[in-house]
Parts: C-alpha cells; structure tokens; sequence
C-alpha cells in the first residue's frame, strides 16, 4: 500500500464511477470540482481532499494512518511515527542486505501511508522532512 496509494485509489474511483457519479461523489464529500477539469483530475483531488469518502464509496476502510517500512526482502512493518519508522528501517539495513541491489522503488524504505510518498530512502536519508518530529 505504500507508494501509489492515491494514485490507485483515484484510479479505482475513475474506474468505478461514471462522470455525474463522481460529480456526485465530490459534492457529497464537499471537494469543488474544479471548471473544466477531467475525469482523472476530478478523482485525485477526491482523492486527496477526502480520501475516506473515496474508500467508502468502494466499500473499503481506509489504510491505517502511519509509516510503512517497506524492503526488497519481503518486510513490511507499521508504525505510527516516522521517527519510530525510519529507525527500525535503519536497523534492519544492518541485518539485511537485500536492499543494497536494488534501484529505483526498490530498496529500503519508509513511506507515508496518509500521502502514499517516501519520507526515507536508505542511502539517501530524509526525502520529506516535513513529517519529523510532528
């Protein structure tokens, strides 16, 4: 659920509704659609203006709030602080080495579940420094 989550959630809404539906959606979640705009632009502000009427319009809970710890070996932890997330990422980078080859949205990494973005790349440290002691 880490990276995408917006973007997959807003496909899926564009996917499930029609153009008057997701017009309706909006209006009933309060979100203003902006004059002109498409479809796909429609749903991502839904989607970011209130992610929770989108979820529940699919019939879905929304992803608990929090820090994924996301590696190429196969983990996935939780946690609710980022601080708490990127230090356990941290040691796991000295147990595991699968991380190390991996490029790109591979690797190691910590990410917002609320913002579906990286807010720590191993070897690159902090790439969002606005979520640090919060």
């Amino acid at each position: 659920m880490a990276q995408s989550n917006s973007d997959d959630l807003a496909e899926r809404i564009m996917q499930e509704t029609n153009v008057p539906e997701l017009r309706e959606l909006c209006k009933e979640a309060g979100v203003t659609r902006d004059r002109g705009a498409s479809k796909a632009e429609t749903a991502a502000k839904l989607v970011r203006e209130a992610p929770d009427a989108a979820y529940e319009y699919l019939g879905e809970e929304p992803p608990e709030p929090g820090y994924d710890v996301v590696c190429t070996c196969g983990l996935e932890d939780h946690y609710d602080d980022a601080e708490e997330a990127v230090e356990a990422a941290s040691e796991h980078a000295d147990d595991c080495r699968a991380w190390t080859g991996a490029s790109g949205l591979g690797g190691l990494n910590v990410w917002s579940v609320e913002w579906g973005h990286r807010v720590w790349i191993r070897g690159e440290g902090w790439t969002d420094e606005s979520v640090r002691d919060d």
